[in-house]
C-alpha cells in the first residue's frame, strides 16, 4: 500500500522500509471535535494489508480529526495500530498528514481509504482469537514426551491457561493478544518446581552455620522459632521467599512451616502455585502446643483452603519420625486420607535419624513407615539420603515422591543421597532447596 507524507503528527512504524502501523496522538484543537483520543493514547488499528508479514492486528477503529484551517493548517487524519513486526526487525518512526487537496476532498479520501483498509483488516481480525498474552522466545523448551524444542517460538496464554505452543508466525496468525512479552536472547521453559522448602525461613538465613543437622535444629532453629515466629514473621519471610523463587524461575513449591493460612494468603497474592503443609510436631511450636493440637489445627487449615484457590493445595506436614511417634504419624496419615490430601515429610535424612529409628522402633525409617501404613496415600519424602537397598523398592512400589536437596544435605552434613541408584530403580524424584537457613538461598539452579 502507498504511504502518505511524513509529518510531525503521529508516528508510523516501518519494517524493512514498509509501514506496519502507527502510534497516534490527539492533534485536535481546543474545540474538542470528534476526536476521542488523549495525548499519547495508543489505540491499535491495522495499516498493512499484509498482516502475515508484519503480524499487525486490528483492535479499534480510526477517527478523523479536524483542525482550524484559518492559519493554513490542513485537517489531519490520524489513527493508531498495534504492531507485531518480525522479532529481529528494526523499527523506525514515520508520520502522516493529509494535504495537497481541498479540505472536504481530503477528509472524504481519507475516510474512503481507511474504510478499505479496515475492511481488509476485519477479515484477518475475525480469524484470530483474542487472548491475554503471547510470550515469545528464541527457543521454547516444551518438556513434552519428545523433549521438543521450538526455535523462534511463542506461547499463547489466556486467563492463566496455556492455549498453544508453536512457531511465532503460527501463533501470531491464530491469536491476537492484549499483552506480549518479547523473548529476544531468551529461552522460554516450564517453571521450576521446588519440591521442599520452608519459605518463611528466609528471615533465619545465616542464623547458624557449619553445624550438623540435630545440633543446628535443636539448639538454634527450634528455640529461635518459638521466640520469634508469628504471623507477621511468616508473612514477610514468605513474601521474600516468593520474590527469590520467582526471580530464579521457580513457579511452584512444596512448603512446610507454621501459620499456613498466612503462607497461603501470600501465595494467592504473588501468583505462584504451592502445596502448603500444616506442620505437625510433638512439641510446642509457634502455632500449636502438641502433635494433637497440630493435627486439629491442620484439619481446619485443609478444610478452609481445599478447593478454595486453583493454585493452592493444602496438605499435612508431619515433621519426622524423631519428632513424632508411630501413633502420631498414623494419626496424621489418617487425617490426610480422610480429607483427601497428600503428606510431605522429612525421611531418612541423617545418620542420627537412622540410629534413632533402629533404637526406638527396631527398624529403619522407610521400613517403619511401610509397616504402619504411612505410605497408604500420596507422600512427598524430603531428602532420603540413607535408604537401604531393601527400602528403595518400597519407594517405587508405593510411588513415593522423593525430593533431593543437594545443597542442604551438604551444608548440614547429612550425607550424599544415592540419586542415580534410586532413579535406575524407578523412584520418582524431584529437586528442592530446603529452607534458606539450611541452604542460604532458594535458587534451583
Amino acid at each position: 500500500m502507498s504511504l502518505l507524507p511524513r509529518t510531525r503528527h503521529g508516528k508510523f512504524y516501518t519494517v524493512g522500509g514498509r509501514t506496519a502501523g502507527i502510534y497516534g496522538r490527539n492533534i485536535s484543537d481546543e474545540r474538542k471535535d470528534n476526536t476521542r483520543l488523549d495525548t499519547g493514547d495508543q489505540v491499535p488499528r491495522i495499516l498493512s494489508n499484509d498482516p502475515g508479514e508484519f503480524g499487525v492486528r486490528c483492535i479499534k477503529s480510526f477517527r478523523i480529526g479536524r483542525r482550524d484551517t484559518t492559519e493554513g493548517r490542513a485537517p489531519t487524519a490520524f489513527f493508531v495500530a498495534k504492531v507485531h513486526p518480525p522479532r529481529n526487525a528494526t523499527m523506525r518512526p514515520l508520520s502522516i498528514r493529509l494535504n495537497a487537496m481541498p479540505t472536504n476532498a481530503r477528509l472524504t479520501t481519507a475516510t474512503a481509504s481507511l474504510a478499505l483498509i479496515l475492511a481488509a483488516c476485519s477479515a484477518s481480525e475475525s480469524q484470530e482469537q483474542s487472548i491475554d498474552l503471547i510470550v515469545y522466545g528464541d527457543t521454547i523448551v516444551t518438556m513434552d514426551e519428545a523433549m521438543t524444542e521450538i526455535a523462534n517460538g511463542a506461547i499463547a496464554v489466556h486467563e492463566g491457561v496455556i492455549l498453544a505452543v508453536g512457531e511465532a508466525g503460527d501463533i501470531d496468525a491464530r491469536y491476537s493478544a492484549a499483552d506480549t512479552l518479547q523473548g529476544r536472547n531468551r529461552v522460554v521453559m516450564p517453571g521450576l518446581v521446588n519440591g521442599h522448602s520452608h519459605a518463611p525461613m528466609t528471615l533465619l538465613r545465616g542464623i547458624a552455620d557449619d553445624l550438623a543437622l540435630m545440633d543446628w535444629l535443636q539448639n538454634y532453629i527450634f528455640p529461635a522459632e518459638v521466640r520469634f515466629v508469628d504471623p507477621e514473621f511468616v508473612r514477610i519471610g514468605t513474601e521474600l521467599a516468593c520474590w527469590e523463587m520467582i526471580r530464579g524461575g521457580t513457579t511452584t513449591f512444596v512448603d512446610m512451616y507454621y501459620y499456613p493460612d498466612t503462607i497461603a494468603e501470600v501465595v494467592e497474592d504473588c501468583g505462584m502455585r504451592a502445596l502448603i503443609s500444616t506442620t505437625v510436631i510433638d512439641q510446642r511450636s509457634p502455632d500449636a502446643e502438641s502433635a494433637a493440637d497440630g493435627i486439629a489445627k491442620g484439619r481446619g487449615f485443609v478444610e478452609r483452603w481445599k478447593n478454595r484457590h486453583p493454585r493452592i493445595t493444602p496438605i499435612f506436614g508431619p515433621h519426622a519420625n524423631y519428632t513424632l511417634n508411630a501413633e502420631q504419624l498414623k494419626a496424621t496419615r489418617e487425617a490426610a486420607n480422610e480429607l483427601g490430601v497428600p503428606i510431605s515429610i522429612h525421611l531418612s535424612e541423617s545418620p542420627f535419624e537412622l540410629e534413632y529409628s533402629k533404637s526406638t522402633y527396631g527398624t529403619t525409617s522407610i521400613e517403619l513407615f511401610e509397616d504402619i501404613g504411612f505410605f497408604d496415600g500420596p507422600t512427598i519424602a524430603a531428602h532420603v539420603v540413607w535408604p537401604t537397598d531393601d527400602e528403595i523398592p518400597i519407594l517405587v512400589d508405593r510411588e513415593v515422591g522423593v525430593i533431593h536437596n543437594p545443597t542442604s544435605n551438604m551444608k548440614i552434613a547429612s550425607g550424599v543421597s544415592p540419586v542415580t541408584k534410586m532413579l535406575a530403580a524407578g523412584v520418582r524424584m524431584g529437586l528442592g532447596t530446603d529452607g534458606a537457613a539450611s541452604n542460604n538461598d532458594l535458587d534451583m539452579w
